[in-house]
């Protein structure tokens, strides 16, 4: 088991099969996503991007270029180690130096099932979420805690 499907079948939850997959594949990515997440603009130098995500909760940021197209994704521990590199490159190195490309995003109507299984894939707790129509597109972002929030909603609107 992933960290995050172990979690869950503590809880009771079995992605497998029966009505806990069947409740999270029921529900589409738009209707619990982060529609204003904390971005980074691509052209954005390593000192600018520390600035940006200081005092964020968001681990791991979507990188976007001016007209909002995701580049690709930066997390914390890469601005850390590239902080570790030297004061020197806080000018130099861009935040587009930095992102990880996002080969796969999900789409605001990829099921929540799809997205926990994502999560759990690359063992993330945000994911960066496009639009169907352009898969290039942020729209925005989704975590775990928001398809777990929307699961247990679901579950109490269902009188489980």
């Amino acid at each position: 088991e992933s960290i995050y499907t172990e979690w869950l079948v503590r809880r009771g939850v079995v992605l497998s099969h029966g009505a806990d997959a069947a409740v999270l594949a029921r529900l589409p990515v738009h209707e619990c996503m982060n529609r204003k997440p904390v971005v980074i603009p691509e052209g954005a130098n390593l000192q600018r991007v520390v600035e940006l995500i200081g005092g964020s909760r968001q681990t791991e940021f979507p990188v976007v270029t001016s007209d909002g197209r995701l580049t690709g994704v930066l997390t914390q521990a890469g601005v850390r180690e590239a902080m570790a590199d030297g004061d020197h490159l806080q000018h130099f190195l861009l935040a587009a130096d930095l992102a990880v490309p996002e080969r796969d995003p999900l789409t605001s109507e990829d099921t929540l099932l799809t997205a926990l299984r994502h999560l759990g894939a690359r063992e993330v707790s945000l994911l960066p979420v496009v639009r169907p129509e352009d898969r290039e597109r942020l729209e925005g972002t989704v975590s775990r805690q928001d398809v777990m929030a929307a699961y247990e909603k679901a579950l109490t609107a269902e009188g489980h």
